[in-house]
């Protein structure tokens, strides 16, 4: 499978501060749905900002459609279709009338607009005006000005940011579909775990501006990172936390007592230690931790500042 961005050691800093993005190198696989997850302030906007060339972070360092963002800008905008953060909109304009406006200034075929319209399923021919819309339906014409050109590939940042369960659902599959039925390749940045697991093929995890992983959803699952990972029921989870925890990374609620252990041998061993105390244990059960358990796992052990 071909890659249509690359990144090689990608580092950007403002004039006399410190670095946001530190020598992040990544791939994105032509067909894919990427997400390129982290906290706030990890460098999620800054990335997609040079993806886009609206910063630039020296030469030779993004290559989009097998180009350099410096210096083929034109050949690869018109491949490209954008949202960053929240579109802008004519709000006393109904959603045909932004896009006739968009294709104006953009010198645009307008043809194209019942098909996106009806791709990010709005009505083609309604008057309402934006003003009376939902974030979500202002969202997805949002979308729908970044299918306008045709686009080989859509980079999203935070799409589903300050929408209601609805909004994110819709969104979420119009980007499935988008990727199925029309092969766009989708790049879209999230802080939102429960999503990205939902609608992505591949994943980068970033924090601090270092890049902590990289590759498909499986591969992220049986990373290191991704131990054997085992409920435990017991009489006391107080006493067999503090037995256990100098012996195996340990997670506890009120009502569970989970330990990550490097793979099923560790089992038994686990085991003969809480009976040494006469701790009794009820059940030991294989829990497959999730891509929201596994992240937390990877942000929190880099210490980088």
């Amino acid at each position: 499978m071909s890659n249509i961005i690359q990144t090689r050691n990608l580092s950007f800093s403002y004039s006399g501060k410190d670095k946001i993005l530190k020598d992040i190198s990544f791939e994105v696989p032509r067909g894919s749905v990427y997400g390129f997850l982290g906290p706030n302030g990890a460098g999620k906007t800054t990335t997609i900002r040079v993806l886009l060339g609206l910063l630039f972070a020296g030469r030779e360092k993004v290559m989009i459609f097998d180009k350099f963002i410096e210096k083929h800008k034109i050949d690869i905008y018109k491949k490209i279709g954008a949202l960053i953060e929240q579109p802008s909109l004519y709000n006393h304009l109904s959603a045909k009338e932004n896009l006739e406006i968009v294709c104006i200034y953009r010198n645009m075929n307008p043809d194209r607009i019942p098909e996106v319209l009806d791709l990010v399923k709005l009505p083609v021919n309604s008057r309402k005006k934006v003003k009376a819309f939902s974030t979500g339906m202002k969202q997805r014409l949002g979308l729908a000005m970044a299918l306008l050109p045709d686009p080989e590939l859509i980079i999203l940042d935070e799409p589903t940011n300050g929408l209601d369960p609805e909004g994110i659902r819709e969104v979420r599959d119009i980007i499935i579909d988008l990727n199925k039925k029309k092969n766009i390749t989708i790049f879209l940045s999230s802080h939102l775990l429960s999503e990205i697991e939902k609608v992505c093929s591949h994943v980068a995890i970033i924090n601090h501006g270092h890049l902590l992983f990289q590759g498909t959803i499986e591969h992220l699952r049986a990373s290191k990172e991704a131990n054997y990972r085992v409920l435990i029921e017991t009489n006391d989870i107080e006493k067999a936390y503090s037995l256990l925890a100098d012996k195996y990374r340990m997670q506890k609620s009120p009502e569970n007592l989970y330990a990550n252990l490097r793979s099923k041998e560790d089992v038994s061993p686990l085991i003969d230690l809480l009976r040494s105390e006469n701790i009794i244990v009820y059940q030991i059960k294989n829990e497959i931790e999730s891509l929201e358990d596994i992240f937390i796992t990877l942000t929190k052990s880099d210490s980088h500042d």
